[in-house]
């Protein structure tokens, strides 16, 4: 089993950091796009189906 000392741990923190920023914001920017398909989506049917359905239906 391979172990890191306290200053390889150091010197790697950065590069650790830096990946898993770059990760979340990914994660962000994905998640995002979501949002803004899924209230589009919910705008047209919104749109499509105003007034057939019952209130607590259309509750966002």
């Amino acid at each position: 089993m391979n172990q890191l000392t306290i200053g390889q741990l150091i010197n790697t923190a950065p590069t650790v950091a830096k990946f898993e920023s770059r990760i979340a914001q990914e994660l962000i920017e994905a998640m995002t796009q979501s949002l803004e398909y899924l209230l589009e989506e919910n705008a047209e049917l919104r749109k499509n189906l105003n007034g057939t359905l019952s209130p607590v239906v259309l509750i966002n």
